[in-house]
């Protein structure tokens, strides 16, 4: 078994193992250009998990690949600066999706008003030096 600090976790740390039965999952229909891109990677992730942990059906790699891409996905949303919040959100959104997804989507909003509010303040005192500079020039 690696250390936590290796580059390679022990299996563990996987959090993407099926946990439901295949029967129960919802059929999704993918281009045979991702499902190829999804067979030749499947050698990156058995190298990264290791033969012990190999999974066995393209499913299995399509889920992985989509749990680790939506919690990369996440992460490309929050601020890198504190990493302790960066953790905890992806370790939120595994038990409750649609909060964090809903949360995330109304501060991005909300960053968006900030920023055009922030703009237009910027844009008005920019009017406002023109006007001061250009006063002179008004007969």
């Amino acid at each position: 078994m690696k250390e936590l600090g290796s580059p390679i976790a022990p299996a563990a740390f996987y959090p993407w193992k099926p946990t439901t039965k295949r029967e129960q999952m919802p059929q999704v229909e993918i281009s045979e250009d991702t499902m190829a891109k999804v067979r030749a990677f499947r050698k990156v992730v058995d190298a990264v998990i290791g033969e012990e942990e190999k999974l066995e059906q393209d499913s299995e790699y399509v889920e992985m690949i989509t749990l680790v891409g939506l919690d990369r996905m996440l992460q490309d949303t929050l601020p890198k600066e504190e990493p302790i919040g960066l953790k905890a959100m992806t370790i939120m959104f595994s038990r409750n999706p649609q909060f964090v997804s809903d949360f995330v989507v109304e501060m991005i909003q909300l960053g968006a008003r900030v920023k055009e509010e922030e703009e237009a303040e910027r844009a008005k005192e920019k009017i406002e030096e023109l006007r001061t500079n250009w006063a002179h020039y008004v007969v």
